[in-house]
């Protein structure tokens, strides 16, 4: 059991909206962002041309917060964290995944948290995105390339055990519910409301 959880994902399969609506209907307490993404918005960069030294710099943003979190009195939900951004740097940068690797196993938090895969149809990211409206087919190639990362990666931090993947389809209620169910049934702490 644990306080602690991951929703890793390609783009498009629900992971900020599902996180939102669980911290603002208090089945969590800590809803944190995706650390790439906020980069990606904030400098304006181009998401498939990023370098080891980009995903250095996100790893080590999420040991920082990692570091930071009070698991003890509060139910924690992270977006992609160390799986996801493994996945980016093994389709962008693969000969840096060693080194990459090695620093996410410093975690504090890495043998306590539990996790959830959002997976998507094919088609799904080119019909849904609205970031890249303008390159559909280059954004379901890409983060379809994102997503066959995923299993290998939660691998990688021998979390397979500790995550369970759900098919994220059209009906983002349903999705939703599988999700907070999932992190009810896991954790150690009472929901914040009922």
């Amino acid at each position: 059991m644990g306080n602690v959880f991951f929703i890793c994902g390609p783009h498009c399969s629900g992971k900020t909206s599902i996180i939102k609506r669980l911290y603002k209907e208090g089945v969590i307490s800590y809803a944190g962002d995706e650390i790439g993404k906020r980069l990606y918005y904030n400098r304006k960069l181009i998401t498939d041309k990023q370098n080891s030294d980009f995903e250095l710099e996100v790893t080590q943003m999420e040991l920082t917060r990692d570091a930071s979190l009070d698991t003890k009195n509060q139910i924690c939900c992270i977006e992609t964290w160390h799986p996801g951004n493994l996945a980016y740097a093994a389709v962008r940068n693969p000969d840096f995944l060693p080194k990459l690797l090695d620093e996410c196993k410093k975690s504090k938090i890495l043998n306590d948290v539990w996790g959830i895969s959002l997976r998507v149809p094919v088609g799904q990211i080119a019909q849904r995105t609205q970031t890249f409206s303008n390159k559909r087919e280059w954004a379901e190639y890409f983060y379809r390339e994102i997503d066959k990362k995923l299993d290998f990666c939660i691998d990688l931090l021998d979390l397979k055990s500790r995550t369970t993947e759900i098919i994220s389809e059209d009906n983002i209620e349903n999705v939703y519910q599988l999700v907070k169910n999932e992190i009810e049934n896991t954790t150690t702490l009472p929901t914040l409301r009922e």
